[in-house]
């Protein structure tokens, strides 16, 4: 069953979050371009290296056996909180799944998102799966689509075409059944989902025209915010969100190449900006977990790599988190 939901605008821009903080970067090391970089609640940072899918926790990296007889053509699409990852090796989809790597069977594709759960979302030319505990679930009822999260509630995020109409619509899949999301004035242009949050919040984008996208951003109670453009440019893409709403993403120049942007509210922040780094250019923001931290993809003097941004407490922010505990203790001792 398609159920067809309207979205109501919210357009109180720069209230969902407070002011971006600055960043401290951690070079995690060479990475591919295309794919990206990945961080999870605890802070474990998975990307694609030159040889072949990389982690990084606690300023240590190491590859992340794929399986399959290359190791230099897998790399890592999604990741879970458990350190799973799923993503492709020389045979097709793969996972790693409590430390096995797995060939997704029968698939020729790509693994692009496991769940804490273990469910892995699979993609192949013209086929959509779930893919758990060594069977595969097929996403039928619409056509061309394209999968972006599977939720920890086992609910895929995605967008496709529905009932022959050429128009994409951004979509919610669970056990068979699809909810469609029309943004408001855009109810005839083609809408993409590219991420999602655990507590039902989804960005994504509206096509306006072949190069130009609105980036938006949908909370669980089904408010609509279109967020900001950053400025010269002609390509954004909102692609992740965490609990706090904070988006990241990326968006093109009119000269110059991508970069990474967050967004305050629905004021676009351009992420170079944001950081002391010198000889960096963040190019993609692909992740953000609770903590704040982003994981992306950036040129350092001219090189590909992996990076991870990490929020410095604004000035005061200690004394007020100390009294806090202090005040929590005393209530403890009281009792």
């Amino acid at each position: 069953m398609k159920l067809m939901c309207m979205l109501a605008v919210a357009l109180l821009a720069g209230t969902a979050n407070a002011t971006l903080p600055q960043y401290v970067l951690t070079d995690l090391g060479p990475a591919d371009q295309f794919n990206g970089a990945h961080v999870n609640q605890v802070g474990q940072v998975f990307w694609t290296g030159p040889g072949g899918a990389m982690r990084w926790q606690n300023g240590v990296s190491q590859p992340v056996p794929m399986g399959g007889p290359n190791a230099f053509q897998s790399g890592i699409l999604g990741v879970n909180n458990l350190g799973d990852v799923a993503g492709y090796n020389s045979n097709g989809a793969a996972a790693v799944l409590g430390g096995t790597a797995v060939t997704i069977p029968g698939v020729i594709g790509r693994a692009v998102d496991v769940n804490d759960s273990g469910q892995v979302l699979v993609k192949t030319v013209d086929r959509s799966y779930v893919y758990h505990n060594g069977g595969l679930t097929e996403i039928t009822g619409a056509t061309n689509i394209s999968l972006a999260v599977i939720l920890n509630s086992g609910v895929v995020i995605g967008s496709a075409q529905f009932g022959g109409n050429s128009v994409r619509r951004a979509f919610a899949w669970s056990n068979g059944s699809f909810q469609t999301y029309v943004v408001p004035g855009a109810e005839n242009s083609t809408s993409w989902a590219f991420g999602a949050n655990e507590q039902g919040a989804i960005t994504g984008g509206t096509e306006v025209n072949s190069s130009t996208m609105q980036p938006w951003r949908l909370d669980g109670d089904g408010l609509y915010t279109p967020l900001g453009q950053p400025p010269s440019n002609n390509l954004v893409h909102a692609l992740a969100l965490n609990a706090a709403e904070t988006t990241v993403g990326f968006y093109r120049r009119t000269v110059g190449g991508f970069r990474a942007v967050a967004w305050d509210g629905a004021t676009p922040v351009p992420l170079t900006e944001a950081v002391n780094s010198p000889g960096w250019v963040l190019e993609r923001a692909n992740s953000i977990n609770d903590l704040g931290q982003i994981a992306g993809i950036g040129e350092l003097n001219g090189v590909t790599h992996a990076y991870l941004l990490t929020p410095v407490p604004a000035p005061g922010a200690a004394l007020v988190l100390g009294v806090g505990a202090m005040l929590a203790a005393r209530r403890r001792r009281s009792r």
